[in-house]
């Protein structure tokens, strides 16, 4: 039985369907898989197997095909609703340039050479991460300061408790990413501990991960404590590698605190151009909420 055009033009797109998700195996089995070669390329090798084999109306196809790959990522590779939401938007956008690009150089005779470049371009946006000379340094650090309504033994009181987010979430990153389910442990010497429990419904309302991420005090001092990372077993750890906080306060008079928060980490998804920014304003939140909290 021959099949038909349309038959094999959907059999074709399958199979292209199939290869993007062979890919990221690839990248799983490689470690590769929070680098830009899934963000940047994997969207890339599916917009342009999709637009070799659809000459005419490419672009809607691959946004087809894109998305039902995004839908079926949760039960064929198990990626939970934040992955989907943040990778989404660049994934979307890289597509669309890939797409135009090749029709560029299918149907513009003038500008074949500009689009070839552009795609090199993509390509070359697509390593980072993939390797130590294409991966951006990924140490970052924050720091917030703010003026509380405390003297500041009452400021070093409430720091030597349980950590506090008994603020609302103000902001998209905050209510992404806290607040935590409870904060355990007290003290400032040496060794104390705080362990904060997260829960992720990855499928928004089933398939829960709960994991703690445990601080201890590493350092401190009559107008400072600095904690450290000792384990994170919670989702966090997908996105970042937290590194150490520092809280030091200044008296500024009887009833007011002058309060400095820095935290550092490593960041782990690239490119940086695109997840850098999101996870220094979700440490931005986290940094003013502490200090809120206080």
């Amino acid at each position: 039985m021959r099949l038909s055009k349309d038959q094999i033009r959907h059999l074709l797109l399958v199979l292209a369907l199939g290869l993007t998700f062979a890919f990221y195996g690839t990248l799983r089995m490689t470690q590769l898989h929070d680098t830009a070669a899934l963000y940047i390329g994997l969207p890339m090798l599916l917009a342009a197997s999709v637009a070799l084999i659809e000459t005419k109306n490419a672009l809607t196809t691959i946004y087809k095909v894109l998305g039902i790959a995004i839908f079926l990522s949760p039960l064929l590779i198990g990626e939970g609703f934040i992955c989907m939401l943040l990778a989404s938007p660049i994934m979307y956008a890289v597509a669309t340039i890939v797409g135009l690009l090749i029709d560029a150089i299918r149907n513009r005779a003038q500008k074949k050479i500009q689009a070839a470049a552009g795609l090199t371009l993509v390509f070359m946006l697509a390593l980072e991460g993939t390797v130590p000379l294409a991966t951006i340094d990924r140490m970052n650090e924050v720091t917030v300061e703010k003026t509380v309504a405390m003297n500041i033994d009452d400021v070093r009181q409430s720091l030597s408790g349980p950590m506090k987010y008994d603020q609302k979430p103000k902001s998209f990153y905050t209510w992404l990413f806290l607040p935590p389910d409870r904060v355990t442990g007290e003290g400032l010497n040496a060794g104390d501990r705080r362990v904060m429990t997260l829960t992720y419904n990855k499928w928004i309302v089933t398939n829960k991960w709960t994991g703690d991420i445990t601080f201890e005090v590493a350092d401190s001092g009559k107008d400072f404590v600095t904690f450290r990372l000792v384990e994170d077993k919670s989702y966090m750890a997908l996105y970042m590698d937290w590194q150490d906080a520092t809280t030091r306060f200044e008296r500024i008079d009887d009833n007011h605190t002058r309060v400095t928060q820095t935290i550092r980490y490593s960041r782990k998804l690239d490119p940086s151009w695109y997840f850098g920014p999101m996870e220094r304003a979700a440490v931005r939140d986290a940094a003013e909420t502490i200090i809120d909290s206080l």
